[in-house]
């Protein structure tokens, strides 16, 4: 009896060899050319012989055949059922980028604009490595175009500006006079996009040298403070500016030199003024006590 116990142990031993190396082993998540991060249950391979092999001893001969799976997923580490290739094939590769490209030219053909660089991925991350960083820089820059284009002082100083008050700049920004917000807007951006004025605003403030008693005496409250000595600020608009002239306004003035200015629909009033401060940014927004007026 003692004899049939151990041959029936012996058989059943050889059994088990035969079954655990007749089936087919794939060599894992190489092959399936899968990796997969955090938690998967998907992410295996059907025929795993090491971890058949590993759980042999725990899950005994009867359930081995049975357990035949393992895992390519991150956390098969943790669980303890990767397939025998997984740190060679899953390990993590982290982004690698070129260096930084040459700063690009002024979006802003004049006044301030953005300029960008940018960098390329060389090296794109798998398997749960770093992300790779930001590929693109973007920083102010002042546009020039419109100082090489403009016209000798000369000229600046023989134009005459053409004013009118501030509160007539805030309808060029209303929705219902803007030509690319309003009903017209699709034909703006189909044909006019391309020649639209990107320049800020800019202003300067002015003093008035000579004015005709017209400016005092007529019927427009707005021109009364255009009198000798009086100071005013002028804010020149894009819709006002000129492309011909190096995208600035018409009679937009000279620093410290007489130029002529003329009040619009106001008949005789007109007269002469010295620029006091270079353009700027709107430096009119700050000074309350100042009459403001906008180029036409």
């Amino acid at each position: 009896m003692a004899l049939q116990k151990n041959l029936g142990f012996c058989l059943g031993a050889l059994c088990l060899l035969v079954l655990m190396y007749s089936i087919p082993v794939d060599s894992g998540c190489t092959d399936l050319e899968m990796c997969c991060q955090g938690r998967d249950n998907t992410c295996y391979s059907s025929k795993g012989k090491d971890a058949k092999t590993k759980h042999f001893k725990d899950i005994g001969y009867h359930n081995a055949y049975h357990y035949d799976k393992c895992f390519c997923d991150e956390s098969c580490q943790k669980v303890g059922d990767c397939c025998e290739d997984y740190n060679d094939a899953c390990k993590k590769v982290d982004c690698q980028v070129s260096g930084w490209g040459r700063w690009s030219e002024c979006k802003a053909l004049c006044g301030r604009g953005m300029m960008e660089r940018i960098r390329a991925v060389v090296v794109k991350p798998k398997n749960g490595g770093l992300a790779c960083p930001r590929l693109k820089e973007e920083r102010m820059c002042e546009g020039r175009q419109c100082i090489k284009q403009r016209h000798l002082r000369g000229h600046e100083i023989k134009e005459t500006a053409r004013i009118l008050p501030a509160q007539y700049g805030n309808w060029r920004n209303n929705v219902r006079y803007d030509l690319s917000k309003d009903i017209r807007k699709n034909l703006y951006h189909r044909y006019h996009i391309n020649n639209a004025i990107r320049r800020p605003s800019y202003c300067a403030v002015f003093e008035v040298t000579r004015s005709k008693k017209a400016c005092v005496l007529g019927s427009a409250p707005w021109a009364k403070p255009l009198i000798k000595g009086g100071q005013v600020c002028v804010e020149c608009q894009p819709t006002a500016m000129k492309k011909k002239l190096g995208i600035r306004c018409e009679g937009h003035g000279v620093y410290h030199a007489q130029t002529h200015w003329n009040a619009v629909n106001v008949k005789g009033c007109h007269g002469k003024w010295m620029m006091m401060s270079v353009h700027k940014d709107c430096p009119c927004n700050g000074k309350t006590d100042m009459t403001k007026f906008i180029f036409v």
